[in-house]
């Protein structure tokens, strides 16, 4: 009798943690993206500030670590079984300071959180970060920006500017769209680094 209670729980406990398995299915595979680098900063002088950047705003759609599809009847998804390494705002700003200092071009760059001292501090609104399948496959990948710029410590924006790439995937594989969504995000990467690095120049000697 006890033998067979015995089995009988063992037979449970292993039905059990099937069944928990079933639930957890695979892991998603993870994908990646890395900060441009390019020498479209070398016309730029190498300047003196310290630059902060904090982490992008995002609607709740993008602010996930699920890789966004805009479907054909313009109501947002998510691909399948895939995944960047993080939700996508804290992935971009980790790209932001990367690009930044890629460049070489500042003495110091930091993420806003840190609670350092700046001279600037950089504001992003992630608008657009999808693979738009509206107008049919393999899907257009949308990167956008809106970008504010702010002296230290008075909180001050004295400028702002909005950036935007697409990129046609040349395949329906994700490796495929993931590398689109590198292209535009390099694109877009570039534009902000160089323009922020201008209006940095041009306020020398502002108060």
């Amino acid at each position: 009798m006890m033998l067979r209670k015995v089995f009988s729980l063992l037979l449970l406990a292993s039905l059990s943690a099937c069944s928990l398995t079933d639930l957890a299915g695979e892991p998603p595979s993870l994908y990646q993206l890395t900060a441009p680098k390019s020498d479209s900063e070398a016309a730029t002088p190498i300047l003196k500030d310290q630059l902060l950047i904090d982490v992008p705003m995002a609607s709740a759609g993008i602010d996930s670590p699920r890789v966004a599809l805009k479907q054909a009847d313009g109501t947002l998804g998510y691909f399948r079984d895939v995944s960047w390494t993080d939700r996508v705002p804290v992935m971009y700003q980790t790209l932001l300071v990367d690009s930044f200092d890629n460049s070489g071009r500042l003495p110091a760059v930091g993420r806003e959180n840190v609670g350092l001292r700046a001279d600037y501090l950089l504001k992003t609104d992630l608008a657009s970060f999808e693979a738009d399948y509206t107008n049919g496959k393999p899907p257009l990948v949308r990167v956008s920006l809106r970008t504010k710029l702010i002296v230290m410590p008075r909180r001050i924006i004295v400028a702002n500017q909005g950036f935007a790439a697409e990129v046609k995937a040349e395949g329906e594989e994700m490796a495929r769209i993931s590398e689109a969504f590198q292209q535009a995000s390099d694109q877009v990467l570039r534009q902000l680094v160089v323009w922020t690095l201008a209006e940095i120049e041009a306020r020398k000697g502002q108060p």
